[in-house]
This record gives structure tokens, C-alpha cells and sequence, in this order.
């Protein structure tokens, strides 16, 4: 079975279990007693209710053992127990805050309680405060040195947070009572690594690997230690030895494979890496190929290996359409855009990568001035999925860069009848309907992006600006850009935006000093320097204005005309 190359994060997850909830004491062991010669009623005890309140738990009727619980501990206040078993269940409850005051409480009559402090520990994780976690957690080690599992919750909170000193602190208390914690060894070992002390690191792997040979991470850490070394015959042996011993445990093992084949073929031995990939290929499942590869080469950015890999795959099981995408994936990244485009192309309708591969390619098709290619593969795509919004959205937006107008609202009406919560359908219907001078049905649909999400910064935006472009709601507009600016403060269109509505309102001093900023975040858009033209014309500074309608007019291809009058009526003003 293969073993996560991190298991840190497997034994943070075994703590969990280990401290669990039901980690609690039961009641005192009662002395048999001989039953009474004459049978007399007594009123149940605190041991009666608590008996009754588990045997409800575990039918699972946890809010009747609530009850039952509650009752035995107004019979007995005192009970450690039962306080500490009715917080467990205040927890399955989810009544957190009454949970934790019971538990306070229990330490507060017995300070230093092991089992209560495992809980309130616990809580305090579950609510991400980690800081209190630890200490939590520091005093339980005080208390009972002997928690090895608590050693480890405790080192990676720290580790978590990059408080490596006081990790490495942690797992050296715990080595130096458990010499064979094996799991201390090895977080020693990342430690090192995090500080750079590669040499402390092999040391400390390697003690882990004495003790617990099978330990597949360590070994992966070896490797990566070994592969920043010089290509020395023994440093290869090295890593080749430690693959294989991976191997040998787990010949079905993907990440060493792959890993063992690239290094093969780094240094030169193509022939073995290409009969690893080739076999790897015949027994390994595509979604294992593709989960592997992802999280080892193309999430980490190492394309050029995840390519080889997926290259000599592909060359005994090319109908894996999967990996034909996320090879088109690493290809992108590596801008070799031809090869890209090969491989999402074949994928096929039935992956689950399809719907991905057509928008890449589209993308490709549009970025090289090929929109009528990247409009006829969208309309194809549709064949297979005739309601899919992504398909919907896209291709509406190639019309309306075409200035098709009228297919483009036709295909986004499609995406809204099928996804009526699609935000995105709804803003490129607005900018649609605004192109085709329907302002009152633009403000509707942006403001209908508006509700689906508040936090929209360019619904937001484009309400605000064509308010102030229409020189109405003036207030509301100043409010609607503010909100947009907030949430992203250096966008030089919604700064833009907020000079323009300085403008309308007649505040021309402060709407010049924010164009101006906005000319700076987008130096090359003509409707930005047209502005700060306007806001110095209205100052009165006409030379400012003349030189900034003319940069407007150089980079100015549509409604040239406008920014020609403007230039001739100040060219006649100034002498």
C-alpha cells in the first residue's frame, strides 16, 4: 500500500482519533455488595442516570443522554466523570460553549486533569485558536510526560505555524523518552530541512529508517536530499537503492516510479526510464496517473518532468484523455502552445476534462486572432452539451466581440434559463445590453449581479460608472465604486471610476488628483486619459488638457472623432 509521502499530516489525523471525543474516565469501580434480605424502592443515583445516558448514547440518542446526563450530575455535582461525559456529549451536540464552561470548571476543582485538558485542547483546535491549543496541550506533558501521541499533536501545531524551534523542542522531548518514536526522528528531520541543515536532515531520516524501515517518506526525503547533491556515481546509487527499496515494498507505487523514471532519464539511462513508464502504464489506473502527476509535478511547477512522464504514458495508452489535458496543462506552462493544443484536443466528450479543454483551446484560438475557429469549436462543444453555462457564457462573449449583439444575447437569455444563479451570465448580459444602448436593462442585470454577490467589484463598478456617465444617482454611484475600490484598491479602471464620478458631482480638483492615479495603473487606456484631459480643461489648464487628449487620440482606435474635436476647439483657444 503506498504511504503518503507527508505522514505528519497522517499522524496529526491518528491523534485526532486518539483524543477523541469518548476519551474519558468511567465511574469508580462500586464493591459487590450482597443483595438486601427485603427488597425496599430507593431513588436512582448518579450511577443509575449515568448508565442509562451511555446505554441511550449508543443507540444513538445522543439528546436523550443529554437529559439522562444532566440528572446525574444534579445528583452528584462532584462527579469528575460525569461532568467531563456530559461535556463529550454537550460536544456531539454541538453545544460548544456549554461544553467548554463545564470543562473549566472541572479545572478548576482539579487543576491538571489529563482527560478534561485532552478535550479543552481539542475544542480549542476545532475553533482554529491555536495559540491556546498548545498550551493546552504543554500542560498535559507536564502533567503526564508519557502521552507520546500528544508529542506529536503538540510538534505539528508548531510545525503548522513555522514555529520550527519550538517544534524541534517538542520531538526532542519525545526521542529522548520514547528512543524508538520514530515519527520524532522524522519531523526532526523536516525541521532541519526547513532550516536549511541538509546534513542534520539525512541524519535524522536515516535514524527513523533504522527504526522503522518501511518508512516510505523518509526514504522520499533521502532522495530529495541526495538530488540537490553533485551527480557523483554514489550519490546515484543512493537514490537509485532508495527507489527501489520503495519499490520493492510497493511495486505498484506511482510517485516512486514516476520519480525513479525521471531520474533515469537524467541521467541518461532513457532505456530503463522508458520501460518503467511504459509498464506503469499497462497496470496503473488513469485517475491514479492523473492524481499522482498532478500533485507531483504540475501543482509544484515542475512541467518539463511531468511531460516526459506523460509523453511515454501516452505512447502505450493514448486513449487516456485525462492525461492528454493535464499534459496540455504542462505544455501551456512551458508556453509551447502547439503541443498544448494536440493534447486538449484529444480529449474526448467523455472526460471529465472536456469541458476544460474546449475553453483552453478557445482561449488559444481567440489570443491568436482566430475567433471564428474559437467560435465554431464552442459550437460544437455545445452539440455534446447543449445547456452547459461555461460554453454558453463564452461564446456569447466571442459574438459580442464581434459585435454580434444579437447572438450574444440570445446565448446568455440560454445560460440564464439553465442557471439562473450564474452571476457571470447576468454581468455579460449587462455589458451586452449596454453595447446595444438599452441602458435601463444593463443597470437591471447589473444590479441583479449585485444580489446574487454583494462583493461583486465589477458589477459594482459598472453600475457606478454608467450612473455617473448618465449623470444620474450621483451618490449612490460615489458609494457603488467606493464599495468596488475597497475590494480591489489598486484597479486603475475602478479608480478611473471614481475620478469620473468626482466629475459629474463638480469635484474637479479631487477628480483630477484620481484619474491622474488611475492614468498611472492603466498608462495605455484612451478613456482614462481623456478623462484627466477633461478634469485639467475644467481647471482651467488647457495646455494639460491638449497634451493629454492627444496621448488619448494616439492610442485611440474607436469614436476617434470625439478626441478630434476636443484637441481642434483647445487648439483654437490657445495662442
Amino acid at each position: 500500500m503506498q504511504v503518503n509521502r507527508l505522514p505528519y499530516k497522517i499522524i496529526v489525523a491518528l491523534g485526532a482519533l486518539l483524543l477523541g471525543w469518548g476519551c474519558v474516565t468511567g465511574p469508580p469501580a462500586h464493591d459487590e455488595q450482597r443483595p438486601a434480605e427485603a427488597t425496599e424502592w430507593t431513588p436512582p443515583n448518579s450511577f443509575y442516570y449515568y448508565t442509562e445516558a451511555q446505554i441511550l448514547k449508543n443507540r444513538g440518542d445522543t439528546d436523550a443522554a443529554v437529559q439522562m446526563m444532566q440528572q446525574a450530575l444534579e445528583s452528584d455535582p462532584d462527579a469528575l466523570y460525569v461532568r467531563r461525559e456530559l461535556a463529550t456529549l454537550y460536544l456531539q451536540t454541538k453545544r460548544e460553549d456549554e461544553a467548554l464552561a463545564l470543562l473549566q470548571g472541572i479545572l478548576r476543582d482539579a487543576p491538571g486533569d489529563v482527560p478534561t485538558l485532552l478535550i479543552v485542547g481539542r475544542i480549542h483546535q476545532n475553533r482554529k485558536e491555536m495559540a491556546q491549543a498548545k498550551i493546552v496541550y504543554e500542560e498535559v506533558l507536564a502533567q503526564d510526560p508519557d502521552k507520546e501521541d500528544v508529542y506529536l499533536l503538540l510538534g505539528n501545531l508548531y510545525m503548522n505555524d513555522a514555529q520550527w524551534d519550538e517544534a524541534f523542542h517538542v520531538f526532542e522531548r519525545m526521542t529522548a523518552r520514547f528512543p524508538g518514536a520514530y515519527a520524532g526522528f522524522f519531523f526532526m528531520g523536516k525541521i532541519h530541512q526547513e532550516r536549511g541543515e541538509d546534513d542534520k536532515a539525512e541524519q535524522a531520516f536515516l535514524r527513523a529508517l533504522a527504526i522503522e524501515p518501511a518508512l516510505e517518506g523518509a526514504r522520499f526525503e533521502l532522495i530529495d536530499i541526495y538530488q540537490k547533491r553533485p551527480d557523483k556515481a554514489a550519490t546515484q546509487r543512493k537514490i537509485i537503492t532508495l527507489y527501489q527499496a520503495i519499490l520493492d515494498e510497493d511495486p505498484e507505487n506511482v510517485h516512486a516510479t514516476c520519480g525513479l523514471a525521471w531520474y533515469y532519464h537524467r541521467i541518461g539511462e532513457e532505456k530503463k526510464a522508458v520501460t518503467l513508464l511504459r509498464a506503469l502504464a499497462e497496470t496503473t489506473s488513469e485517475n491514479d496517473l492523473v492524481r499522482v502527476i498532478f500533485r507531483m509535478y504540475i501543482e509544484p511547477g515542475l512541467n518539463r518532468e511531468g511531460a516526459f512522464i506523460m509523453e511515454e504514458i501516452l505512447e502505450v495508452r493514448s486513449d487516456f484523455g485525462n492525461l492528454h489535458y493535464l499534459l496540455g496543462v504542462a505544455y501551456n506552462e512551458l508556453e509551447d502552445s502547439a503541443r498544448a493544443m494536440t493534447h486538449f484536443k484529444a480529449v474526448p466528450p467523455d472526460s471529465r476534462f472536456y469541458r476544460d479543454a474546449v475553453i483552453q483551446q478557445a482561449f488559444r484560438y481567440n489570443d491568436d486572432g482566430q475567433i471564428d475557429a474559437a467560435i465554431g469549436l464552442l459550437e460544437t462543444a455545445l452539440s455534446h452539451e447543449p445547456d452547459h453555462p461555461d460554453f454558453l457564457i463564452y461564446l456569447a462573449s466571442l459574438y459580442e466581440e464581434k459585435e454580434a449583439y444579437a447572438n450574444a444575447l440570445s446565448l446568455l437569455e440560454r445560460a440564464i434559463a439553465v442557471a439562473p444563479e450564474n452571476e457571470r451570465a447576468y454581468f455579460r448580459l449587462g455589458v451586452v445590453y449596454d453595447k446595444m444602448e438599452r441602458k435601463d436593462d444593463s443597470i437591471a442585470a447589473m444590479k441583479q449581479v449585485i444580489v446574487l454577490d454583494p462583493e461583486h467589484a465589477n458589477a459594482l463598478n459598472y453600475l457606478g460608472y454608467t450612473y455617473a456617465d448618465l449623470g444620474i444617482n450621483l451618490e449612490e454611484a460615489e458609494k457603488l465604486v467606493q464599495k468596488a475600490l475597497a475590494l480591489k484598491p489598486d484597479d486603475g479602471y475602478i479608480t478611473d471610476s471614481l475620478g469620473w464620478v468626482y466629475y459629474k458631482q463638480g469635484r474637479y480638483q479631487e477628480a483630477l488628483a484620481v484619474l491622474l492615479k488611475a492614468a498611472e495603473l492603466v498608462a495605455d487606456d484612451p478613456i482614462v486619459l481623456e478623462h484627466v484631459g477633461d478634469a485639467y480643461q475644467k481647471l482651467g489648464e488647457k495646455s494639460k488638457a491638449l497634451e493629454y487628449y492627444r496621448k488619448s487620440l494616439s492610442i485611440r482606435e474607436k469614436d476617434r472623432e470625439v478626441i478630434i474635436e476636443k484637441i481642434e476647439s483647445l487648439e483654437k483657444q490657445i495662442p
